[in-house]
C-alpha cells in the first residue's frame, strides 16, 4: 500500500539557462493535511487464505487518533473502527549520491483487522473519518470528528523512475509481516454499503500539471554534479495549491526555493477519487544539471 498519492513531473535547468519567474511568497513552510491520519502500509497475514490484515496509521507530526478506516475489497466494502492509537514521531535517514537528509513522520504501532471468512484481497485502504488531540500546528484538536475526503487516485500513484530518489538509510520502525502479541487488538472489519459511486470510466486519477511555472537558476550558484529538489504539492479538489514544502532536498539551499516557488506557481489540474475531483498530492521534480 503506497505511503504517499501522487503524480510526478520533472523541470530540468540547465546552469546556461535563466528562467525568470516572479517573486511570490510561499503557499505554505510545512506540510498539508487533509485529514488527521492516513493508512501508510497494509499487509495480509499468515497465508493466502488467511482474512487477518496489518496496517499501520501515519501522520506529519505527533498525535493521538480515532476514527474509523474504508476498506474496499472482493466482497464489498468494510469499516474498520481504531481507538485513540499514538502516533509517534521519528526521524528517517535518507542519502542520495550528493546529499544525505532526515524526514520526520509520525507512525502508529502495527494495527490489525480481521475480516469475514472469504474476504481475502483488500486493496484499497481510506481514512474515512478521524479526530486527532496532540497534533499542534496543524489544528485538528479544534475540530472534533471530521469527515475525510478521498484522497485523488486513492493510494495508486503513477509509475515513476528516476536516479535523484533517495534512498533510506534509517531501519523500518514496524514490521506488518508481524503477527498480533499478546495483549494487541484485532478490529473486525464490519460490511458496509461502497462509500460512493465507481460507476464511470477512470474513477480514479491523479492530479496532474496544466503549464509550468519558470525556474529560476540562483545566479551566485555554480555546481558540478546534478542537484535534484523534491517538493510535494497539496492540490484541493479545486485544483489550487494548498501547501507545498520539500519533501527531499538537493543539499543546496537557494536550489530548494527556487524549486518551492516554482512548484507553488505551477498550474495544476485536480484528480479524481470515486468519479468526482478529490483534492490530492503531486510531487515536483526539479532537477539542476551543470553545462
Amino acid at each position: 500500500m503506497p505511503v504517499l498519492r501522487m503524480v510526478l513531473t520533472v523541470a530540468m535547468l540547465t546552469g546556461a539557462a535563466w528562467v525568470l519567474c516572479p517573486s511570490a511568497a510561499l503557499a505554505t513552510s510545512g506540510p498539508f493535511e487533509y485529514c488527521p491520519a492516513r493508512v501508510g502500509g497494509s499487509e495480509r497475514l499468515t497465508s493466502a487464505a488467511s482474512t487477518l490484515y496489518s496496517f499501520e496509521l501515519r501522520a506529519h507530526s505527533a498525535r493521538t487518533v480515532s476514527g474509523s478506516i474504508d476498506v474496499q475489497t472482493k466482497a464489498g466494502w468494510f469499516t474498520i473502527p481504531f481507538t485513540d492509537i499514538a502516533l509517534t514521531a521519528g526521524r528517517v535517514r535518507y542519502r542520495t549520491a550528493e546529499n544525505a537528509f532526515e524526514r520526520t513522520t509520525a507512525v502508529s504501532p502495527e494495527l490489525f483487522a480481521r475480516f469475514p471468512a472469504g474476504v481475502t484481497t483488500a486493496s484499497m485502504w481510506w481514512v474515512a473519518s478521524a479526530r486527532a488531540f496532540g497534533d499542534g500546528p496543524f489544528g485538528w484538536a479544534a475540530k472534533g470528528t471530521v469527515a475525510c475526503p478521498p484522497i485523488a487516485g486513492l493510494g495508486i500513484p503513477d509509475r515513476f523512475t528516476s536516479p535523484d530518489v533517495a534512498v533510506r538509510v534509517s531501519a523500518a520502525r514496524i514490521d506488518l509481516s508481524a503477527t498480533p502479541r499478546p495483549g494487541d487488538t484485532v478490529a473486525i472489519a464490519q460490511p458496509i454499503p461502497a462509500p460512493l459511486s465507481t460507476a464511470c470510466r477512470h474513477p480514479f486519477t491523479n492530479a496532474r500539471v496544466i503549464a509550468v511555472a519558470g525556474l529560476n537558476w540562483p545566479r551566485t550558484f555554480r555546481i558540478w554534479e546534478r542537484r535534484a529538489t523534491f517538493v510535494e504539492v497539496a492540490i484541493s479538489a479545486q485544483g489550487h495549491v494548498d501547501g507545498a514544502w520539500v519533501y527531499q532536498p538537493s543539499g543546496i539551499e537557494a536550489f530548494d526555493l527556487a524549486s518551492l516557488r516554482s512548484a507553488t506557481l505551477t498550474e495544476y489540474a485536480a484528480g479524481r477519487a470515486f468519479c468526482k475531483p478529490a483534492p490530492g498530492y503531486y510531487l515536483f521534480v526539479s532537477a539542476f544539471i551543470p553545462r
